[in-house]
């Protein structure tokens, strides 16, 4: 008897660890209103009948108060929001922190965010034009004033239409062009100061030689910040890192403002196509067409100059859960991060749709879903397969529809993680890789 009960208890809890290794969707929280955010997917906009809108983590965690009679975050920069008053009229925005914080000293026809330390508010009046700079209820409006703020110093000045238009920040620096094309360039309390700036499209930091040294110069301090190259790029890319030309060298490579090397520069090695997950193309050897990829972050080569393109689901990331796709000759697959190929390149272009880590590919209406680590899976009872979105899951989960006309949810391998329920495949929004909102009311982790 015990013998049996021993076993029992053995077969119980091998059953509950290979349960444990099945991925499932976990109702996390609920709300009158859910709505994923534009620039940020850490966190969600919530709205609840009795209290407003507000902003809430994927935990559930409110971090921008549900009092607000409405919430945007266009055009802002990840984790602020533009909150509008209801009945205030043309002005009626303010600036809120990703804290909750009521940034903007009045309401503003307009909220303009030129980097996360320098924001505007805007001032209208009406224009019997009808080439005006806004509209809104039959009406045209000019730009009448910009207020201008710091983050650190609250408002600290003002632009004219003009002026504003041609504005452009330098992380605690903004310049400015006039029409006459002179520049100015002000600190963080709006105190005119002296630079080297010529154009508002110059570049923060040029190459020059000055005495003996050949050199990158900042435009705003004169400071050196390393010596040896001749070229530099106009941008500074992920705030902190600039593309640098060598000419012993004969080729690009890429520095951090302190002038450390991340990515050596090598012959004949060329830069394109900066991603936001890190990663940057580049050719060598003048073989324009013929793409590799850097990782930014370790300075290492991550895939080898021998590809057409890399695919994106949603035009942001190469990276797709440890794996790229990548193209050659119309033909695509995909390749791990060393580099090495998972899937070969026997499938054309035209014939699969590419949704991230999956593709899925449509033969005389069955569907199959051929994942980057190699698993094919053909998937019964499916009749349509959503592939027009969902990118944030990065491929990973993907919907379907069954022959009842019910969508669910598959991993790239097809198993089955939420059941037949939704009417509708837009019933899904994934905000990260494993978090989706369902019916714009639920939020889920896959676990």
């Amino acid at each position: 008897m015990k013998k049996l009960v021993a076993m029992i208890a053995l077969l119980l809890a091998l059953l509950l660890s290979c349960g444990a290794l099945a991925e499932t969707a976990v109702l996390l929280w609920e709300a009158d209103q859910i709505n994923p955010l534009y620039s940020d997917t850490t966190r969600v906009k919530v709205y609840m009948q009795d209290q407003g809108y507000g902003i809430a983590t994927l935990a559930g965690e409110v971090t921008v108060n549900l009092e607000h009679d409405s919430l945007s975050d266009i055009n802002c920069m990840p984790g602020y929001v533009i909150s509008a008053v209801r009945n205030s009229g043309i002005h009626d925005s303010r600036l809120i922190s990703p804290e909750g914080d009521v940034l903007t000293e009045e309401l503003y026809g307009d909220i303009i965010m030129f980097s996360q330390t320098w924001y505007a508010g805007v001032m209208l009046t009406e224009t019997a034009s009808d080439d005006g700079d806004y509209y809104s209820g039959g009406q045209e409006y000019l730009i009448d004033r910009v207020d201008i703020y710091h983050a650190a110093n609250g408002k600290v000045g003002a632009l004219t239409r003009d002026q504003y238009l041609r504005a452009v920040a330098y992380g605690d620096h903004l310049l400015v062009l006039d029409r006459e094309s002179n520049v100015q360039l002000y600190d963080s309390k709006f105190t005119p100061v002296e630079s080297t700036f010529k154009t508002s499209v110059d570049g923060e930091y040029y190459s020059a030689s000055k005495g003996l040294t050949r050199g990158i110069f900042s435009r705003i301090t004169g400071e050196q910040i390393a010596t040896g190259y001749s070229k530099v790029s106009s941008e500074v890319y992920n705030g902190n890192r600039l593309l640098v030309y060598s000419e012993p060298a004969q080729g690009w490579g890429m520095i951090d403002l302190q002038g450390n090397v991340l990515i050596p520069c090598a012959k004949d090695v060329e830069f394109y196509d900066l991603r936001a997950d890190r990663y940057i193309k580049f050719t060598q050897n003048g073989t324009y067409g013929i793409f590799g990829l850097y990782d930014m972050e370790t300075g290492k080569q991550v895939v080898p100059c021998e590809y057409n393109s890399f695919l994106s689901a949603d035009y942001e990331h190469y990276n797709f859960c440890g794996y790229f796709a990548v193209e050659k000759d119309g033909m695509v697959g995909y390749v791990d991060e060393n580099g090495a190929v998972t899937v070969a390149l026997t499938y054309d272009e035209d014939d699969v749709d590419v949704l991230g880590c999956t593709m899925v590919k449509e033969d005389n209406g069955v569907y199959s879903l051929i994942a980057a680590d190699g698993v094919i899976t053909a998937l019964e009872g499916v009749t349509e397969v959503y592939t027009n979105g969902n990118g944030a899951s990065l491929g990973r989960y993907i919907a379907v529809k069954n022959a009842d006309g019910l969508w669910g949810l598959v991993d790239w391998h097809g198993n089955l993680i939420v059941d037949y329920t939704a009417r509708y495949d837009s019933q899904f929004r994934f905000i990260d890789a494993t978090h989706f909102i369902y019916d714009s009311k639920f939020m889920y982790e896959i676990q």
